[in-house]
């Protein structure tokens, strides 16, 4: 778990999904779409300028299809978010 709350652990998440992809062989343009799940949208909207930078950071003016859901709690104890993305890779079936 990242300490500091949402911000950093949307930057942490967005690492993840980063991590995933390229070790499939994949690049952060290959991804297609992303579910956020956050437990406070209140939050979430307070910090949109902090989270843009997040995203810039790691994916530059690569944008995908999102959806944004808030959930009463999430698995890990103190998380803030989560995200589930979708990405598609060229190559052999």
């Amino acid at each position: 778990m990242v300490p500091g709350g949402l911000v950093p652990q949307f930057g942490r998440a967005l690492d993840n999904v980063i991590s995933v992809v390229r070790a499939a062989g994949g690049a952060p343009e290959d991804v297609a779409s992303m579910t956020i799940y956050v437990t406070d949208i209140a939050a979430y909207r307070a910090a949109v300028k902090a989270l843009g930078a997040e995203w810039r950071a790691r994916l530059g003016k690569h944008f995908v299809a999102t959806a944004l859901v808030a959930v009463s709690g999430l698995v890990d104890h103190g998380a803030e978010v989560e995200i589930q993305a979708t990405a598609y890779l060229a190559g052999e079936p």
